[in-house]
């Protein structure tokens, strides 16, 4: 069991024992809630890349947007209100 103190601003360090087997690096995103009397902490994002080079991709098998990096809901929308790519000839 690994245990953390929360400051007065309510900050805690997380635990290497808890960030290592879960991937949790600097920068990345943790969804909290209070559920059954626990507080319980999942991963929600990598760390933040560079949006100069962030691109929107389309799967051509399956037509599902992906993204390389972290880019703008504008990008995001667009690339998903593009549609499916055309079925292969």
């Amino acid at each position: 069991m690994s245990t953390a103190i929360v400051q007065a601003n309510r900050q805690t360090t997380l635990p290497a024992e808890v960030c290592e087997p879960a991937g949790v690096k600097p920068g990345d995103q943790i969804d909290w809630r209070f559920e059954c009397g626990e507080i319980r902490g999942r991963k929600l994002a990598a760390a933040a890349t560079s949006r100069a080079n962030a691109k929107v991709a389309r799967d051509e098998e399956t037509g599902l947007v992906y993204l390389d990096a972290e880019i703008s809901d504008e990008e995001i929308e667009a690339a998903i209100l593009a549609g499916p790519p055309p079925p292969p000839l």
